[in-house]
């Protein structure tokens, strides 16, 4: 058996479930849950079949679509509620959406396991950056936050504009005591501010935060090919409908 984690779910002929798993040792694969809804012969769509639980599995087939002989619990479910759900939706949609199937991708299985419980700490918008940002590595992307797209040293006088395909591409001006204002006005001094929280993990400004945030939507939408994610369309309806409540 391998270690796994549900990303996704959705029913599969009278009584199975699809379920999209994100396992140690093949990647991303969908799977076959035979019987799941069929409570009246012992099925269970409850735990073993919800995202956030760990999972161990066993697999078989040769096609695509795999079988799951085999399933039962590794620890604890993680418990996400609000905005922390809508947190955890972001991530298993990003990994469905990019990562290739039977591609196995072992260090960012373990760092999806050790984010899962900081995003109910409350402090989970660094770790989300930070995992944007390693699987835009795992995908072949490298976010450089110390050099430019000439391989020249960021200076922290100097202002940049980001390019997601092509890197940071400085400007002719000057950004000495000046915050960055778009992806297209970075103070140098921001993005070493970034660097230094990229290796040493050190705590970063809220403007840097944002920042990070804005660089690494921009290069996750090229490899979305500009289809919008539905986790974040998701999100929107929820603040719109609880901004509506409110004013009732």
């Amino acid at each position: 058996m391998q270690p796994a984690w549900v990303l996704h779910k959705r029913p599969y002929g009278d009584s199975s479930l699809l379920l999209e798993l994100l396992t140690l040792e093949l990647g991303r694969v969908s799977s076959v849950l035979k019987g799941a809804r069929r409570k009246a012969r012992g099925g269970n769509s409850g735990g073993i079949s919800q995202p956030f639980t760990p999972l161990l599995v066993t697999l078989a087939g040769r096609g695509e679509l795999k079988s799951l002989r085999q399933v039962e619990t590794a620890g604890p479910a993680i418990v996400l509620t609000g905005q922390q759900l809508f947190s955890g939706l972001y991530l298993n949609e990003l990994i469905t959406r990019l990562l290739p199937r039977f591609d196995p991708h072992p260090r960012l299985f373990s760092h999806y396991g050790q984010l899962l419980p900081r995003l109910t700490s409350g402090q989970s918008e660094p770790a989300l950056r930070r995992f944007e940002c390693f699987l835009l590595e795992e995908l072949g992307y490298h976010l450089n936050l110390s050099e430019d797209a000439q391989g020249d040293a960021i200076i922290s006088t100097n202002s940049y504009r980001f390019d997601p395909q092509t890197g940071l591409h400085p400007l002719r001006f000057s950004a000495e005591n000046c915050e960055h204002s778009s992806l297209q006005n970075i103070s140098g001094g921001s993005l070493l501010e970034l660097h230094s929280w990229w290796v040493t993990d050190t705590p970063m400004t809220l403007s840097a935060m944002r920042l990070i945030k804005a660089m690494t939507r921009r290069a996750l939408e090229v490899h979305l090919g500009g289809a919008p994610l539905r986790s974040r369309e998701l999100v929107r309806s929820f603040l719109i409908g609880d901004a509506s409540r409110k004013v009732d």
